[in-house]
């Protein structure tokens, strides 16, 4: 507490030095001198460190006993109060101190510190002084008995009770001193309110949760145990969401509540009202393996679905890659190809999409249908593992005759389609492995695997397509223009050569404007000849070669082709 602005007074004070305090108020020391920097008085440093014969000598010295710091307002008696020094409390009073006055900061008395630190002492002689047993902090409405329940001090909370402690206030939010206690899972001090009648059932007025909640929430098995037995409310619902004790001990992975929830007639299958999840639904979200097996137990239903999306615990729990549960929901029967209101999205779909091998293993072996569709789109689990670039569950839809051919209603693209724009050589081997068609194009605009992998340059993936009979000359419907004529735009100059090697037409015109790859080559460059990096007059030089190698009888461009070499 000191600090540069202290006076010598307030030094002598806070280290205790006797005689060097008295020589100093012998010389007219000013006793109620206040350092500059919180105005903290010679009595504060000597309440706050419990310097007993230090206050009663500036006490004695006409030191002011309600000075007031204005950084937050404690006094001497604030200080001596929270760290429980009993002799100096007893001085104060027997000097006038205020008992009531309150810090500015957040309205704390002295009652409400020393009952917060568990100074029971402290505790007595205030009230015996009359402090309002039932003052409340004005930034949140908190009693003295609130902030004891909170830190769990019980002979704090009996001296306050027997001198008439309101059992049930409660804080601006609404949570009472036995809402607390719940959620601190402080056993004893629960016991203690509930036989001074405190109200069980009580709920906050935030969201509507109750003291087992609370305690449902936390884990605390033995004070849920204690609520219960005193007829709390076991299937009381949160206003905000709906989420009931077994909601909250689901989603929180706490077995042994769940249980004794279960086991004192909780609703197995209540539903929150903001989604319609379940507990079942939010434990399989967790991956709490050992909850959802209690539930399922218990008949919950294994096929109940939120009003929000339509999903399932099946759904939740193979989003989120948990086998275990995966495997648990199954076993009890659950609907494996169950699909979510707005667009029909099944289990296998989302398993597919985030890559979780074991899980789509698993989804196939209950017979999931490997070709169910989005109804968005039209995309299978191939399409969204692919996007995704999961080769491994490419690999095992394909082995589980997934349609390698399979096209997206919406554009018309296949799985071929979609990996080449992304790169993914591995993907597009085991697609074509499987007889995917090269030149499936999309009925939007007739784009082909080899076009928008010849756009994105993804060199490897458009020499694959080449030597898989890709047709280098198949147009993109909007404007007439081929894989080359997009390479050349887009300065790909080696899938250019590539695609000219396999006999793609550099002289093709488009439809709307009667451009050649050169013409794109020109029109796309950075700088005069080139294009985004191809030189054009390369490809003018190149096209010379090709009339000689006409003239001696050879295709154009088979010496670049590698399975001619």
């Amino acid at each position: 507490m000191m600090g540069p602005h202290s006076t010598a007074l307030y030094i002598a004070a806070h280290s205790g030095h006797i005689d060097l305090l008295k020589l100093l108020l012998d010389n007219n020391a000013e006793v109620n001198a206040s350092c500059t920097d919180d105005r903290s008085t010679a009595l504060h440093a000597a309440a706050w460190n419990g310097q007993a014969e230090v206050a009663k000598i500036l006490l004695d010295n006409n030191a002011d006993g309600n000075a007031s710091r204005h950084t937050d307002g404690s006094t001497a008696l604030h200080m001596a109060a929270q760290n429980g020094h009993v002799e100096v409390v007893k001085l104060l009073l027997d000097n006038n101190a205020n008992v009531s006055a309150t810090c500015t900061d957040d309205g704390s008395t002295a009652l409400h510190l020393a009952a917060q630190c568990g100074h029971a002492e402290v505790v007595k002689m205030l009230l015996d002084n009359d402090a309002d047993v039932n003052a409340s902090r004005n930034t949140d409405g908190a009693t003295a008995l609130y902030m004891a329940a909170w830190n769990g001090h019980v002979e704090v909370m009996r001296l306050l009770l027997d001198n008439n402690a309101d059992v049930n206030a409660s804080r601006h939010s609404g949570s009472t001193a036995l809402y607390m206690a719940a959620q601190c899972g402080h056993v004893e001090v629960v016991k203690l309110l509930l036989d001074n009648n405190a109200y069980v059932n009580a709920s906050r007025h935030a969201d509507g949760s109750t003291a087992l909640y609370a305690a449902a929430q936390n884990g605390h098995v033995e004070v849920a145990k204690l609520l219960l037995d005193n007829s709390a409310h076991v299937n009381a619902s949160r206003h905000t969401d709906g989420s009931t004790a077994v909601h909250v001990a689901a989603w929180k992975g706490h077995v042994e509540v769940v249980k004794l929830l279960l086991d004192n007639s909780a609703y197995v299958n209540a539903s929150r009202h903001t989604d319609g999840s379940s507990a079942l639904y939010v434990a399989a979200e967790c991956g709490h393996a050992e909850v959802v097996k209690l539930l399922l137990h218990n008949n919950a239903d294994v096929n109940a679905s939120r009003t929000k999306d339509g999903s399932t615990a099946l759904h939740v729990a193979a989003d989120k890659g948990h086998v275990e549960v995966t495997k648990m929901l199954l076993e009890n029967n659950a609907d494996v190809n169950a699909s979510c209101i707005y667009d029909d999205v099944t289990a296998l779909h989302v398993a597919a999409e985030n890559g979780h091998v074991e899980v789509v293993k698993m989804l196939l072996n209950y017979y999931a249908d490997v070709n169910a569709t989005i109804r968005t789109d039209g995309a299978t689990a191939l399409h969204v593992a692919a996007q995704n670039g999961h080769d491994k569950v490419v690999k095992i839809l394909l082995d589980n005759n997934a349609d390698a051919n399979a096209s997206r209603h919406s554009d018309g693209a296949t799985a071929l389609y979609v990996v080449a724009g992304k790169g993914y050589i591995e993907i597009v081997k085991l697609l074509l492995d499987h007889d995917a068609d090269v030149n499936a194009s999309r009925h939007t605009d007739g784009a082909t695997p080899l076009y928008v992998a010849a756009r994105c340059g993804h060199a490897k993936v458009v020499k694959l397509f080449l030597c898989s009979n890709a047709d280098a000359n198949a147009r993109f419907h909007a404007d007439g223009s081929t894989a080359v004529d997009v390479a050349a735009r887009y300065g790909h100059s080696e899938i250019v050569m590539m695609l000219l090697a396999y006999e793609a037409d550099m002289n093709a015109r488009g439809v709307d404007d009667d451009a050649t790859a050169l013409h794109g080559a020109e029109c796309s460059g950075q700088g005069e000849g080139h294009a985004g990096g191809v030189d054009s007059d390369t490809l003018v030089s190149e096209t010379k070669t090709i009339d000689t190698w006409e003239s001696i009888g050879l295709s154009p461009y088979q010496k670049l082709r590698p399975d001619l070499e």
